[in-house]
């Protein structure tokens, strides 16, 4: 925690640093667009979600703490599900309006 506290402040790491997140969050929106749709108004969001939620449990895991890594990505695969659920019904109540 104190090397990313560190990293932040630097002005010289923090562009590698947004670099490395940047990319992160493009490889999210590869992965997640041919689910959602690469269209999707939300897929920046939901690949930034996913880069947060992985590197907020490599953090937690690497302080010390026991982190349900599994069980914590198995709800948010949930979560992810339910709301493309969600959207579909919308998007198909709308399409037959």
């Amino acid at each position: 925690m104190d090397v990313l506290a560190a990293v932040l402040r630097n002005e010289d790491l923090r562009p590698l640093f947004k670099s490395y997140s940047d990319w992160y969050v493009k490889l999210n929106e590869f992965v997640v667009a041919p689910i959602v749709g690469d269209q999707c108004e939300d897929l920046e969001g939901i690949a930034t979600l996913t880069f947060a939620i992985a590197e907020g449990l490599q953090l937690r895991r690497q302080a010390g703490a026991h982190v349900d890594v599994e069980g914590a990505l198995r709800l948010w695969e949930r979560m992810l599900q339910d709301c493309l659920a969600k959207r579909r019904l919308k998007n198909d109540s709308a399409d037959s309006a």
